[in-house]
């Protein structure tokens, strides 16, 4: 694995570690906490999420990587 492609793996997990963080915080004050998240395995992406709200643009953030990973293979 190259040096870029560590960093962004690095710099996912973090994010993913600041999101649980805000989660718990938020819960713990008595908020009321609603996620939304999408994994991408090779070509198939796993969407999850406790709205309707949430999973929309969740979907539509969906749909933009895949065009831009398939536009950008094209380049190649």
């Amino acid at each position: 694995m190259g040096l870029l492609n560590q960093n962004i793996a690095v710099a996912g997990f973090i994010l993913v570690v600041i999101g649980m963080v805000l989660m718990v915080a938020g819960s713990i004050q008595g908020a009321k906490v609603e996620s939304a998240g999408l994994v991408l395995i090779g070509p198939f992406p796993i969407v999850w999420g406790s709205d309707t709200k949430l999973l929309i643009p969740v979907l539509i953030l969906t749909i933009a990587i895949i065009l831009l990973v398939w536009l950008l293979g094209l380049q190649h």
